[in-house]
């Protein structure tokens, strides 16, 4: 029997990744056809990061840091009118929300 994705999210909301663990390799913009994680420091992409990990998926990660006045920076409010993050961007589609984004990667790539 397999894992549903709220018995997923359950679990990786319950896991905390210290950010010096994180894989991937910054970009710049993202590279088009390429499954994209928007990473702003202090946020729950770290949840989307382990689960694309457990699941072999590759990605890579634009990374993002937080002005001064705590706002997300404009390149990410580019992707995200409200600069939120985790966002991913996949294909044409962009995901915000890590709920929302466990539910499309279960969907889109449960058979890696």
């Amino acid at each position: 029997m397999g894992w549903s994705p709220v018995a997923i999210y359950q679990l990786i909301t319950r896991i905390n990744i210290p950010r010096e663990t994180l894989p991937g390799a910054s970009h710049p913009t993202g590279s088009p056809g390429v499954f994209t994680v928007h990473h702003l420091n202090s946020s729950r992409s770290r949840r989307v990061l382990w689960f694309l990990e457990e699941l072999g998926v590759p990605y890579e990660i634009v990374r993002y840091q937080q002005q001064s006045s705590m706002l997300a920076p404009p390149e990410l409010r580019a992707i995200h009118p409200l600069g939120k993050s985790p966002v991913v961007t996949d294909n044409g589609n962009t995901v915000a929300e890590s709920g929302a984004i466990v539910e499309y990667i279960v969907g889109t790539y449960a058979d890696i």
